[in-house]
């Protein structure tokens, strides 16, 4: 007996009932590249590389204050931690986060939009998430990641992040021993 499925997914699939069996789709990374071993010493360089190997500038003064959709292709700017405020998606971050050429590490977070005009963060993490963010073994399809703008302590891992791959997130304020202000980023990622 042959019939026709809907299953939710908006895919009709005609099956013989008897051998009717759901296709798994494989889970794709999230991190398009991730660099460990990174730490306060040897982070500017790795990021000087990175950015030439991708053939990134820097955004010009007249390219900042921009909602960074609007950034120019080939650049690399920072945005604020608090661009990422609760519930913040892929399309508030494009419409809220502004780029800037001013850095704090403690507040602001590497931004890469592509020669091909993809747009990425540039974050560290701990070990088990740099798992996570580069499997395609993981259990879910949503991870749950801690975003720091700089490395330290555990946060020894230079991640890229499509800003795509952002269902939510939040910005807050840590405590570190001898940094008065630090904010990171709680992202569900997918």
């Amino acid at each position: 007996m042959r019939f026709s499925t809907d299953s939710g997914s908006g895919v009709k699939q005609s099956q013989s009932q008897s051998n009717f069996q759901p296709i798994a789709t494989p889970l794709q990374p999230i991190a398009t590249s991730l660099q460990p071993n990174v730490n306060s010493e040897n982070y500017r360089s790795i990021l000087s590389q990175l950015r030439e190997k991708r053939g990134l500038r820097p955004v010009q003064p007249l390219e900042t204050g921009k909602r960074i959709k609007e950034a120019p292709t080939g650049t690399y700017f920072f945005v604020s931690a608090t661009s990422f405020q609760v519930g913040a998606n892929t399309g508030w971050i494009l419409d809220f986060a502004r780029t800037t050429s001013d850095v704090d590490w403690r507040d602001y977070f590497e931004m890469h939009n592509s020669p091909s005009g993809q747009l990425s963060l540039v974050a560290y993490v701990n070990g088990p998430t740099a798992a996570e963010l580069t499997s395609s073994d993981r259990k879910t399809a949503l991870v749950s990641a801690v975003l720091s703008p700089s490395p330290w302590g555990e946060f020894t891992n230079l991640a890229i992040i499509p800003i795509a791959r952002f269902v939510s997130s939040d910005s807050r304020s840590i405590d570190r021993p001898q940094v008065r202000f630090f904010r990171v980023i709680d992202g569900q990622l997918r």
